[in-house]
């Protein structure tokens, strides 16, 4: 047949309104773009319902009273791949990642898989979001109260009344030495020695605010062996039981006051006294809190403050120190948890509760959270010294130590349980040391600007000496 007699009895087909075949070539190749549409609005069906099943996975997403995001969690799928079953899809493996924050402003950023089924067009497997970013404590939506108040020794520095009384502090931190308090072994509580600790009660109770008191170092006959009389000594454990009753009667004279914390950076060869003992000292803890509370007085006990920072040739990394200490138990018996907020990163501006220094310290908060989780422990983190230095290594300015101060207190204020935050210290005597550098008072009375502040933040009156 000729070609202008097939296009002739084409023509008169359309005429007549006839089909004509489709080759094969077109039908495979229809038969193509319609499996390819299919698998692209499945695997689209796919991409959208393995972002809303990762979304709902996602932690924290069910915890009530706790801050919206900064920033929303960006979920990406990014690869479905199908696996077949009898020549057709059965499911299709994808792929995700979550970047952003969750609520509670809590930083995330995690990858996984998810399982979604071809003929139930729903995600049948998610697996878990596996953090990359260092967990951070989560701040709830609105701040709670806290007992707020300065570390320092007012029975040596007995003219810091008024400063503690007009900073908006309710409460303070002083040592007692228990070396001091007791230097004999023997006798009746009445004869030992509390005429400075007495003192320092009845003015604060004149000033309206309670005392910490943190309770250390033991005298030689009640030490570990060897003694040094004039250095930190920890308790020999035969003396246990009388370092309980000591700290027993500290609740039974001073009834009013906020808490004993039992001893000072345990983790710490330098304030322990000797290398880090996690059971030693969660055994003096455990003694200790139960000899408190049988007194009925109602003093809080708040396990000595943990030293942040990694973990060196004199200091066991406190989360370590405090997984040990509860495994072997007694520090469980306390009312909190202390720890000693020193800042250990440089001042960033701004007040992004993320990063920088509070994000650091929310880091540090959660780490011991988990540490009482994992143990099946709750416990609150009670902040007995929270310090950023304007001297030594690396100082922060004037102005950066106020907003450090005032930022930090606040985010804290977002941290459920936390009982107290104590500022370490009020004076400042200006030797250039890193330790002195924490006041926020000058060593000629005046007033630095995170003394200010932090009155403006508690709601005080204006103080003498601030604008």
């Amino acid at each position: 047949m000729t070609g202008k007699v097939v296009i002739a009895l084409t023509v008169l087909a359309l005429i007549a309104g006839a089909t004509l075949p489709t080759p094969a070539s077109a039908v495979q190749g229809l038969d193509r773009a319609a499996a390819a549409a299919g698998g692209a609005k499945l695997k689209k069906k796919a991409k959208a319902k393995t972002k809303k099943a990762v979304k709902k996975e996602l932690p924290g997403g069910r915890t009530p009273g706790l801050s919206k995001p900064g920033s929303p969690t960006r979920i990406k799928v990014t690869n479905c791949a199908e696996r077949r079953k009898a020549g057709r899809v059965a499911t299709l493996k994808c792929k995700w990642k979550a970047s952003g924050e969750l609520r509670g402003r809590v930083p995330v950023r995690c990858t996984g898989r998810a399982t979604f089924n071809a003929r139930k067009k729903r995600v049948t497997r998610v697996s878990a979001c596996k953090n990359r970013e260092d967990p951070q404590a989560p701040l709830l939506a609105a701040p709670h109260d806290v007992r707020f108040g300065y570390f320092e020794d007012f029975s040596t520095h007995g003219d810091l009344w008024g400063e503690l009384g007009a900073s908006g502090a309710d409460s303070f931190r002083e040592g007692i030495a228990w070396k001091v308090l007791q230097p004999n072994p023997g006798g009746t509580p009445a004869t030992w020695n509390w005429a400075p600790f007495d003192s320092v009660y009845a003015r604060a109770l004149a000033t309206g605010v309670r005392p910490m008191w943190t309770f250390t170092s033991a005298p030689c006959w009640a030490a570990q062996s060897p003694c040094d009389p004039n250095g930190v000594n920890p308790v020999a454990a035969p003396s246990v039981g009388a370092y309980a009753n000591a700290a027993a009667q500290i609740a039974l004279r001073y009834p009013m006051s906020a808490a004993i914390e039992i001893w000072f950076e345990p983790n710490s060869a330098k304030f322990w006294g000797a290398p880090a003992d996690p059971r030693g000292f969660s055994e003096l803890v455990g003694a200790a809190s139960a000899a408190i509370q049988a007194t009925g007085t109602g003093v809080a006990v708040y396990s000595g403050g943990l030293a942040p920072g990694r973990a060196a040739a004199d200091k066991l990394e406190m989360s370590k120190f405090l997984s040990r200490a509860l495994a072997a138990g007694g520090i469980e018996g306390a009312d909190a948890i202390g720890f000693h907020a020193v800042a250990d990163v440089p001042f960033k501006p701004g007040n992004n509760p993320t990063k920088g220094y509070l994000g650091r310290l929310r880091i540090n908060v959660q780490a011991l959270d988990s540490e009482l989780a994992d143990a099946g422990v709750r416990r609150p983190i009670a902040v007995t010294e929270l310090a950023f230095s304007t001297a030594g290594p690396k100082p922060y300015t004037d102005a950066q130590q106020a907003e450090a101060l005032v930022s930090s207190y606040q985010v804290l204020r977002r941290i459920a349980e936390i009982p107290i935050v104590i500022v370490s210290r009020l004076l400042d005597n200006g030797d250039g040391s890193k330790v002195q550098g924490f006041g926020v008072v000058r060593s000629n009375g005046s007033k630095k600007p995170a003394y200010c502040r932090l009155a403006a933040a508690r709601g005080a009156p204006t103080p003498a000496g601030c604008v």
